[in-house]
């Protein structure tokens, strides 16, 4: 039987090579199905009452490595590592969703006429100069995303611009506060020892 089975050793090696594929197929299939399941009734983080999705800390993920890959080209060496941009990603969710709470507490109006004007002049969906409809619902299909939660999201985002832009504006400095700052870190002592 042994020298059955050396004689047919590549038949052998082919039969065992697709035991291996079809375990690990059933492993992928197995576990993405049940991965898939969970994410639907779970959350990857929550920052107050908000529950950020695995869907959307995922996509905040993948943007952020995009933009580090524009940035730093074929240099891996100078992109961060997994662990940091993850560290970054949470950061910028939690900061993002305590804002928009803030935004919300102070009630900060966002109407339907400002997205619009927002939206119709991302770059992305302009045509000749102009909004394209057809452009816009194309560009959000192939990216997975509804109108309605791309929209949602849009006013989101200038809500929390809203927040930003009043924290900014409120924020004033006197020049005697200027001139009082600049002399306490500017002021010298000559000390003499004797």
């Amino acid at each position: 039987m042994l020298k059955q089975f050396r004689n047919q050793k590549r038949l052998l090696s082919v039969f065992l090579w697709l035991v291996i594929a079809a375990f690990i197929g059933t492993i992928f299939l197995v576990w993405g199905v049940g991965s898939r399941n969970q994410s639907s009734n779970n959350y990857a983080l929550k920052v107050n009452e908000y529950k950020v999705s695995y869907e959307e800390y995922q996509n905040s993920y993948q943007n952020t490595v995009d933009t580090l890959r524009q940035l730093f080209g074929n240099q891996s060496e100078q992109m961060p590592s997994n662990e940091e941009m993850q560290k970054q990603v949470i950061t910028e969710l939690k900061n993002k969703y305590l804002l928009l709470g803030q935004a919300n507490k102070l009630n900060i109006p966002v109407s339907d006429t400002e997205v619009m004007n927002e939206l119709t002049n991302i770059s992305s969906f302009l045509q000749n100069g102009q909004f394209s409809p057809e452009r816009y619902t194309n560009i959000l299909r192939a990216n997975g995303l509804t109108p309605a939660a791309f929209e949602q999201s849009l006013k989101e985002d200038i809500k929390i611009s809203k927040l930003r832009n009043m924290i900014r504006n409120s924020t004033r400095v006197t020049p005697s506060e200027i001139k009082k700052e600049y002399t306490y870190r500017n002021t010298e002592a000559k000390i003499r020892y004797i």
